[in-house]
């Protein structure tokens, strides 16, 4: 009755691709989409009252990735239509809802993740390789920096995809 039962939660892991486990989250990748969660005391801390976000792969315009150091968490935020990246580095990472930090034993984790979620966009993932058009890459990069509004980006999107 309340929660998930067993049975659910094995059908939601049934299209599991890749799982990372970070400091401050956790990235779950499936065929069509991410879900990033919060699981965990430093998780729940940082990102009080949010629960799990979930980012279709074929909205993801960018992603950016740096290295943990000795001392220093790394991290990956999930650029996306419509949201504002910060580019304030490991701090800002910390609290940005579409960003997961990782310590240096678990980069290897985050750099296959990267891997898999690249190859999914290449491969058109769940949108039949509409994804894959330099067009749609460039026009979903001058969005994603703010050289065009979000509705000359849907104009210009639904041309191209036409």
């Amino acid at each position: 009755m309340f929660g998930s039962s067993d049975d659910e939660e094995e059908a939601s892991n049934s299209d599991l691709v890749h799982e990372a486990k970070g400091a401050n989250g956790q990235v779950e990748l499936k065929q069509s989409k991410i879900i990033i969660k919060r699981k965990g005391m430093l998780a729940k801390l940082g990102h009080m009252g949010k629960g799990n976000k979930e980012i279709p792969i074929s909205s993801i315009t960018s992603i950016q990735f740096k290295d943990a150091g000795r001392v220093t968490n790394g991290y990956i935020q999930f650029g996306q239509s419509g949201y504002s990246e910060s580019d304030g580095g490991a701090f800002d990472a910390a609290n940005d809802e579409n960003s997961v930090m990782f310590k240096r034993k678990q980069q290897e984790e985050f750099e296959t993740l990267k891997e898999e979620i690249d190859d999914i966009r290449e491969n058109g993932g769940d949108s039949g390789g509409r994804d894959t058009d330099p067009a749609i890459d460039a026009l979903r990069e001058k969005f994603a920096t703010g050289e065009i509004s979000k509705e000359e980006y849907e104009e210009r999107l639904a041309v191209l995809e036409a």
